[in-house]
């Protein structure tokens, strides 16, 4: 169940993920800057299926969710690195490195590919993520040869065969350093076709880092924003009350209205009484 402004902020993503199929269309990070309660993680459900169907047998759909990984840097940096290199990433890229690539296929190299090498990004495949990341040059978790650049570039690397997506829910919820080096590490090979989406609070941090460095430097014109209206205040709830329950007589629009403070608050209200409906 979706309003209007939601399902417009999910065909523009839309739009961006069938532009990924475009040739040297290259990568690209798409900020959802719009507050709590809004709805952008239906927005992201939402994406994440389209991004997951037929059309897409090859596809690869990453989700992070900002509040579930520890709030500790060097913790949340092993954490991240560990959900991007998902089962799925880790099959693909050892056939990589394995069978070698298949004749036409984009390449980003080795360097590229983990940053450090042949032999480290196999390393990385089978298992070793913790060990590579303590024998890492630099030590930190945000480091540009940290955990979570290099399980970054391996997605990247994985990508250039086959479209990724990777979405960021309540990506303010993660270290500002570590969520800067992940979506920059995503989006920062030409060859790759990385569609990285971050649901960001209007005026967060990082929004405001991305939209600067891309400004110049490997992400150069790759960071853009959804057109998505952020305003969640009485008339905003009232028209969407409208939109999802049209028979709902006005005087009752207008109390639940009142009674709400966000657009999850109008959904939960209307699934209830969708189902309280159902019930009688």
């Amino acid at each position: 169940m979706l309003g209007g402004r939601q399902q417009a902020a999910v065909a523009e993503l839309a739009r961006w993920w069938h532009g990924l199929l475009q040739p040297g269309a290259g990568p690209r990070a798409v900020l959802l800057e719009v507050p709590s309660g809004w709805g952008r993680t239906a927005v992201l459900t939402e994406l994440a299926d389209l991004a997951g169907q037929a059309e897409y047998p090859a596809g690869l759909v990453v989700r992070i969710g900002g509040r579930a990984v520890p709030p500790e840097p060097g913790a949340q940096a092993l954490a991240l690195a560990q959900r991007l290199l998902d089962p799925v990433v880790r099959s693909r890229a050892a056939g990589m490195l394995c069978a070698g690539w298949p004749a036409g296929a984009a390449r980003l190299g080795a360097l590229s590919l983990f940053a450090s090498g042949t032999a480290a990004a196999a390393a990385f495949v089978r298992g070793g993520l913790a060990a590579s990341a303590a024998r890492a040059p630099d030590d930190s978790p945000a480091g540009r040869n940290g955990p979570v650049a290099r399980a970054a570039r391996a997605v990247a690397a994985v990508s250039a065969r086959a479209p990724a997506a990777v979405l960021i829910d309540d990506a303010g919820g993660l270290d500002p350093a570590l969520a800067l080096t992940l979506v920059e590490s995503l989006i920062e090979h030409d060859d790759s076709r990385v569609l990285a989406v971050a649901a960001v609070t209007p005026g967060s941090d990082l929004a405001a880092a991305l939209m600067a460095r891309s400004r110049y430097g490997p992400t150069a014109s790759r960071v853009h924003r959804v057109d998505a209206d952020p305003r969640m205040g009485y008339a905003s709830r009232a028209g969407l009350l409208a939109e999802l329950c049209p028979r709902l007589p006005a005087a009752d629009a207008a109390q639940l209205a009142r009674q709400t403070e966000t657009f999850a608050e109008v959904f939960a209200a209307t699934r209830a009484a969708a189902g309280q409906e159902q019930r009688t």
